[in-house]
């Protein structure tokens, strides 16, 4: 894929902290919690900018719902990921959506949102699938792939993460404004490059940029309106005729993975006061908070049965 299209190196995450807090920020620009928590957010969105500019959009899932972290503000744009295959086949996605993987089962290694325990081969062919979808749908030549990740999962970085502008209610938080670790970044479509790096230093609200430029949109929070975010149309190639070629790749489709030696619970034996705390988040992470989010998604209407 990289020798396709064009990646990038210098994308960081939202902030430097957990899931849900740069989930957030992946829809808001912003962040009303520093920890995973499921409470309901009253933080405006890339939706309601979307939808303040008659844009049509939607929000694909598998088995959790991040929308139904705002309640059920986003219900009605919320759908299964099995509606994405029939949307994009049919040619009738709408001008922007979101599709997420499959979160339950991470703890065991059978997630596809590629975060430790899980088998990155599922998250590949989760990703896959997607472009194929994209690929072969009618509205390909129109249609811009981007590929990123809410946090970078606990792995080993050595850049040191810039600082952007926070509301001040985040401040209030005890948010620095310290931009999170780095993240792959994918571009894929008509529009990119074939064997290209870019090195813009982006982040999520970079990709709300692009969507204010491009649907003539309000600017999303702080950082949207902050002329130092960079834009995400910054690596596209918008000079030269779009490209007519779309490259097909060979993923296994899995499902790979099973349950991972790493996630067992210690023995009876074992003194939960002798672990180190670092070591018992690695034997039992915080997994639960897919679990809580389900659960609370259910219950507020959103289909969840996978």
């Amino acid at each position: 894929m990289a020798s396709s299209y064009t990646i990038g190196d210098f994308y960081f995450s939202g902030i430097l902290t957990s899931t849900f807090p740069n989930r957030l920020y992946l829809h808001s620009g912003a962040t009303d919690r520093l920890d995973d928590s499921t409470d309901t957010s009253s933080l405006a969105t890339i939706w309601d900018k979307l939808s303040d500019g008659n844009i049509d959009c939607r929000y694909y899932y598998h088995d959790v719902p991040f929308t139904a972290l705002y309640g059920t503000r986003y219900l009605g744009i919320s759908r299964p990921f099995a509606d994405f295959l029939v949307n994009a086949a049919a040619g009738t996605l709408p001008p922007f959506c979101m599709v997420d993987p499959s979160f339950a089962g991470e703890p065991e290694g059978v997630s596809a949102d590629d975060h430790p325990h899980a088998d990155i081969r599922d998250g590949e062919a989760f990703l896959a699938q997607v472009y194929e979808a994209l690929r072969t749908s009618p509205t390909w030549s129109r249609t811009l792939m981007i590929v990123v990740y809410d946090e970078w999962g606990g792995f080993l970085e050595h850049v040191v993460p810039p600082t952007r502008p926070i509301s001040n209610g985040e401040l209030t938080l005890g948010n620095d404004g310290k931009l999170g670790f780095r993240v792959p970044l994918a571009l894929l479509g008509p529009r990119v490059r074939a064997n290209s790096i870019t090195r813009y230093p982006f982040d999520p609200s970079s990709i709300h940029a692009l969507l204010q430029w491009r649907f003539d949109l309000q600017p999303l929070g702080v950082r949207g309106s902050d002329p130092a975010t960079f834009n995400l149309a910054y690596a596209l190639d918008l000079d030269d005729a779009p490209r007519t070629d779309a490259p097909a790749f060979t993923v296994a489709q899995g499902p790979f993975g099973g349950i991972c030696l790493g996630a067992a619970a210690p023995s009876p034996s074992s003194s939960v006061a002798a672990i180190d705390q670092s070591q018992k988040l690695a034997i039992n992470p915080t997994a639960d908070r897919f679990a809580d989010l389900r659960a609370k998604a259910a219950s507020l209407g959103f289909r969840t049965g996978g």
